[in-house]
């Protein structure tokens, strides 16, 4: 496992382990975050070169906030054009 993958969902867990211990979630009352922190692991799947996984990650970002302009304007369809998705 590629060490940006194992940092995202390393990040991902401990903002679920600080919720589980002092009930303030750090990650999920900031739906951008999450969605910011979705596109950490597709960038983590392509330095992998796992590019259907980042395609995967991409649609679920996309089916969770179709209107998220960043990554339906720029991110998605630049990834789209350079891996064939």
């Amino acid at each position: 496992m590629g060490i940006l993958i194992a940092l995202t969902i390393m990040i991902l867990w401990l903002g679920h382990l600080v919720y589980i211990l002092t009930g303030v979630s750090v990650v999920w009352d900031n739906p951008r975050m999450h969605l910011n922190t979705l596109s950490d692991l597709a960038d983590a799947y392509i330095e992998s070169e796992l590019f259907a996984d980042a395609n995967r990650v991409y649609l679920k970002i996309l089916e969770a906030e179709p209107e998220f302009a960043w990554i339906r304007d720029e991110v998605y369809p630049a990834f789209r054009r350079k891996y064939g998705f």
